[in-house]
């Protein structure tokens, strides 16, 4: 049994190790040679949800997912750290997992959504930071969050590489 995180640390690990594969360009193996945890928590949606159940049928049937095992660290990493941000690219379960696990910390002390998800389309995900602060996942003293109105994978790479222009 493994974790979304361990799952993605040991494919990080597997690329890097694989000389066929142009690890340069994988964000998982990058994560693996830094020590960073990457948090998928609909990890079983798609190709590897499908693998796995093939998987579970053909070789192993006690291998699984244990979900609650990253669930129960991000809430952790929240609880003891002395500030958290989120910056949200898109909407669903990413973004509510990780806005959620700040609410037990009295909410995130910074929040950037960037999306193209509406308020009255009958879907949380497409609520705005307000809802967030009603609820006390975003800290509202500090007005320290937004919403930026616009197609995820475009406007993202701009404020990274905004970011890393003014970084010194």
């Amino acid at each position: 049994m493994r974790s979304p995180t361990e799952v993605a640390r040991e494919l990080g690990k597997s690329v890097g190790e694989d000389e066929e594969l142009d690890h340069e360009d994988s964000f998982l193996y990058w994560a693996y040679e830094n020590d960073v945890s990457v948090y998928c928590p609909a990890l079983i949606d798609a190709e590897i949800g499908d693998y796995m159940f093939y998987y579970r049928q053909e070789q192993d049937e006690e291998i699984g997912i244990e979900i609650l095992d990253d669930w129960d660290t991000l809430i952790h990493e929240a609880l003891e750290a002395e500030k958290t941000g989120i910056i949200a690219v898109g909407d669903g379960v990413p973004k509510h997992q990780a806005i959620m696990s700040n609410l037990f910390r009295g909410g995130t002390d910074y929040a950037v959504y960037i999306s193209t998800g509406m308020e009255g389309d009958g879907s949380l995900s497409g609520a705005p930071p307000k809802e967030a602060v009603s609820w006390g996942k975003i800290k509202d003293k500090t007005r320290n969050y937004t919403q930026v109105d616009a197609e995820a994978t475009l406007v993202f790479p701009m404020l990274v590489a905004e970011g890393f222009k003014n970084y010194k």
